[in-house]
């Protein structure tokens, strides 16, 4: 059972209390009442009966989303959207069933991940804004808050398995991202219940007001030092390996996916695909930190792919930031590449 230490709190506690000034007051109200705006839109199109919403409701729920809480892809329009990635048909099936759907929420959850361009903070920000009294709101920077407080692994170990517990997490059955979010929902009721808090939107502007007073990236102890690299935390590599998988064109043009976790003989590939030349693709998802042993680590899984397909296959390695160190390991085999996709893993505020 995940509980917080008596510091754990006592720091939260002090934050909480610096919450009562106006100008959080008035960000709170505001909240609100783009709450309440969105369920207005969902009860005209009569949503919750079946009736569809169209292309420009959905952009003005996704202004009321973002408003004051940001989101990138929440920003975007166009064929890239997740509305228009999506059939409207579907997206509007899967809203539907994840706001109103009577199976459980693991499984409600777990579906609207499954539509392209779409991550764990959208998922959430569509759920918190619905009913900020039941749902939480996840975002990236609440790991950093999370390590200022200094939660240990074995609490994050215990939200985890109170998340399998309680919500019927099944290994193979749900994704990596969904038991990311449940395990994050366990750990932010937690903080709602101790701060006797009404609402997660009071959780989230608690949070980020402790992130935001954080030291920046690269000073520590009121000392300036080299500009850091920008680290793919490890609860969300999962998430972003399946968000890519859904999304695998914007890896190269033209590949299909095959399938995420591929298992072989060296190990387990992140995703493979095939080329428009029906050539399989070994894809692999690193951090910073160990980004250029990967090169080795990629081309054992190609020669395991080459011994069991009997097919000459190239590797793809996705960071999210230049690395020298890659561009030398990787030099020397034409075989192997490297993609960066400028994703930002923090600052979701």
């Amino acid at each position: 059972m995940f509980k917080l230490t008596a510091e754990q709190t006592q720091e939260l506690e002090k934050w909480a209390t610096a919450q009562s000034d106006e100008n959080y007051s008035q960000w709170y109200e505001d909240q609100k009442k783009n709450a309440e705006d969105i369920k207005l839109i969902l009860r005209k199109a009569a949503f919750e009966n079946g009736k569809n919403l169209s292309l420009a409701e959905l952009y003005e729920i996704a202004r009321l989303l973002r408003e004051n809480l940001g989101n990138r892809q929440l920003q975007i329009t166009g064929e890239k959207s997740i509305f228009e990635s999506n059939s409207l048909e579907d997206f509007n099936s899967h809203l539907r069933n994840l706001l109103f759907g009577q199976s459980p929420l693991v499984k409600r959850v777990n579906d609207f991940l499954k539509l392209k361009r779409v991550g764990i903070m959208t998922m959430s920000q569509f759920l918190c804004k619905f009913n900020h009294q039941e749902y939480p709101f996840f975002a990236d920077f609440m790991s950093e808050v999370f390590e200022f407080l200094s939660l240990e692994e074995t609490q994050f170990e215990e939200a985890k398995t109170q998340a399998i517990t309680e919500f019927g997490i099944v290994q193979d059955k749900h994704f990596d991202s969904t038991l990311v979010f449940f395990k994050y929902f366990v750990i932010l009721r937690e903080i709602k219940k101790v701060l006797n808090l009404e609402s997660y939107l009071q959780v989230q502007n608690l949070l980020w007001r402790m992130r935001d007073s954080l030291p920046p990236d690269g000073e520590k102890d009121g000392e300036s030092g080299e500009t850091q690299r920008e680290e793919i935390p490890d609860l969300l590599e999962a998430p972003l390996r399946e968000f890519i998988a859904r999304n695998i064109e914007t890896v190269e043009k033209g590949l299909k996916l095959i399938q995420t976790k591929y298992r072989t003989k060296a190990g387990e590939i992140d995703i493979l695909c095939e080329d428009t030349k029906h050539r399989f693709v070994v894809v692999e998802v690193k951090r910073w930190k160990d980004s250029d042993k990967v090169v080795g680590q990629i081309l054992r899984y190609m020669g395991a792919i080459k011994e069991e397909k009997s097919s000459e296959p190239r590797g793809i390695i996705v960071l999210n930031q230049e690395d020298k160190r890659l561009n030398y390991a990787s030099f020397c085999d034409e075989k192997c590449r490297h993609k960066i996709l400028p994703v930002k893993f923090r600052n979701f505020g």
